[in-house]
């Protein structure tokens, strides 16, 4: 078997039942586990993420399972990586593209730390979304900038052929007509949200939802925020969903992606 912390094919079993790298010399249980490199079985799982969908903190969780709270710590990033690669459809449409910028607010920074523009050209972290209104669901990433070659893939992988595009009348979103869709705006300098069918009323309010999870969570570090937008993203496509069928659609991906953990020995 493959090692589960580095990818080495030669192993060989050691005492009680473990499994030894030869390259990177990790000890590992050799008892099958939904998760590789993390001894919890399937009940500790359903408890953690009973928890876990209850919006309760890791030290709440650590205490209500009684797992550890440093290889629980493992355990919720493994769950977000693997929120992270879940595979959805491409959206028929029609749909509504947006972006929006996750970061420390304007009054709550240090006054040398308000050398940034609000709005366009400021520091805070870019993320692109986008919102399919037949499924209600939603799929969003962070991007280096809201530039037209930082979007163009993620729509042509997200949304088919000519569909139905809607979205404000940001310079990056021009192109979209070109690529292929049937792309109509709303001029929000002119206090225009809606017009018909035409708006991005629904998207916008997905940005307010990751906004009010990103607040509770008191801050991020920059290179976690896409594990954690993958998270808030799962959240609200499966937001219909009571907490048992969302705790073994979880198990289901876990099982699916087997992504491994930390070492635990």
């Amino acid at each position: 078997m493959p090692c589960p912390h580095c990818g080495y094919r030669r192993c060989w079993r050691i005492r009680r039942g473990h499994v030894r790298c030869k390259r990177c010399r990790t000890e590992w249980s050799s008892r099958h586990w939904i998760v590789p490199g993390l001894r919890y079985s399937e009940a500790d799982w359903r408890t953690l993420l009973d928890a876990f969908l209850r919006d309760r903190t890791r030290s709440a969780i650590a205490r209500e399972t009684g797992l550890k709270l440093r290889r629980l710590q493992a355990a919720l990033t493994v769950l977000r990586q693997a929120l992270a690669l879940e595979a959805h459809g491409r959206f028929r449409g029609p749909v509504e593209v947006d972006d929006c910028f996750l970061g420390p607010r304007w009054h709550n920074r240090r006054p040398w730390q308000r050398f940034t523009k609000r709005g366009r050209g400021t520091d805070q972290q870019p993320v692109f979304g986008v919102f399919d209104r037949p499924t209600g669901t939603v799929a969003a990433v962070v991007i280096p900038r809201v530039r037209w070659p930082h979007i163009a893939p993620l729509l042509r992988a997200w949304i088919q052929d000519g569909a139905n595009v809607y979205s404000d009348t940001y310079s990056a979103y021009r192109p979209l007509r070109r690529a292929g869709y049937r792309h109509q705006v709303v001029d929000h300098g002119r206090h225009e949200y809606a017009r018909g069918c035409v708006s991005v009323n629904h998207v916008e309010s997905f940005w307010g939802y990751v906004k009010r999870r990103f607040k509770v969570t008191g801050g991020l570090r920059r290179h976690r925020l896409p594990l954690y937008l993958a998270e808030w993203v799962w959240r609200y496509n499966h937001r219909t969903l009571s907490r048992e069928a969302q705790v073994k659609r979880l198990i289901e991906l876990l099982k699916e992606q087997s992504i491994g953990g930390k070492t635990c020995t």
